[in-house]
């Protein structure tokens, strides 16, 4: 569709809503609620590998559901961001850190790649989250009529969008490159069923987040009313969504690609807007 003139196409992936010309604020939030479907399918996937895998391939199932359950949650903030009354004091990104993924049953190269995917993925958690409670933070001393907080907040929203974009396009590069380095040692991606996604849904409503991925989620600045909501949100994802999705769904999966390249848009355009003052 032809929409005018400062005006935005706003279109959903994960939903059969029309498109529809919309503003910028409202095209940024469209692509976050992808962008947060997005990230919960990986989760879920991830989460079901964990419940078949072993050896190297089980900690990068675990670590990387970390990683994608870090972005799954800044997105899901960003797509309802009300502005926040504490902004005399500027959000920093704080980067989890996370043990190594163990070479058994890998070779030293393909345990490398899988550390990279990780770390990466962290990295854009962590600047997603940074960019969106900066934001947040910006409303409320714009509320506050306070103009230098407001512009602070502002400028350093633009910055961890940017490196938010570039994090989430890097990723399909470092995918690609772990699993080759992991099919030369004979590593077949094979898509969880149905009802491996649904056990391990059912596994979060009963116990929670995994661990790991809850450690993350408070190392990197996530309060525990947000992450609670998080785990609502993740056991609620239609597991039909993530049926027939693997390790690499990011690599296979048109969906989860097209999401991505959304979400890198939509955080290029907050950048350039924020970036005006």
């Amino acid at each position: 569709m032809c929409c005018g003139l400062d005006e935005y196409c706003c279109d959903r992936i994960f939903t059969r809503k029309a498109a529809y010309c919309c503003d910028a604020v409202e095209a940024e939030k469209e692509a976050a609620k992808d962008a947060e479907i997005m990230m919960n399918i990986a989760l879920v996937a991830l989460g079901a590998v964990t419940t078949i895998a072993t050896g190297g391939v089980l900690a990068f199932a675990v670590l990387g559901a970390a990683g994608v359950g870090l972005a799954g949650q800044a997105f899901k903030i960003a797509g309802d961001d009300p502005p926040d009354p504490r902004y005399k004091e500027l959000f920093r990104p704080r980067v989890p850190r996370v043990a190594p993924v163990p070479s058994e049953g890998l070779s030293p190269a393909a345990a490398r790649a899988l550390d990279r995917v990780i770390a990466n993925r962290l990295r854009s958690g962590a600047y997603a989250l940074a960019w969106i409670r900066s934001i947040e933070k910006a409303q409320g001393a714009e509320r506050a009529r306070d103009k230098t907080w407001a512009k602070r907040h502002r400028k350093a929203a633009a910055g961890y969008a940017r490196e938010a974009a570039t994090t989430l396009e890097r990723d399909k590069s470092l995918s690609t490159v772990a699993l080759r380095e992991l099919e030369r040692g004979g590593f077949v991606d094979t898509g969880v069923t149905l009802a491996q996604a649904r056990q391990w849904q059912q596994q979060v409503r009963q116990r929670g987040l995994p661990g790991e991925t809850t450690r993350v989620l408070r190392a990197a600045g996530g309060d525990e009313a947000r992450i609670a909501a998080y785990r609502t949100a993740v056991s609620r994802l239609d597991p039909k969504l993530v049926a027939g999705v693997g390790v690499f769904g990011n690599l296979t999966d048109q969906r989860l690609a097209g999401a991505n390249a959304k979400m890198v848009k939509a955080l290029r355009e907050s950048a350039r807007t924020l970036g005006k003052g």
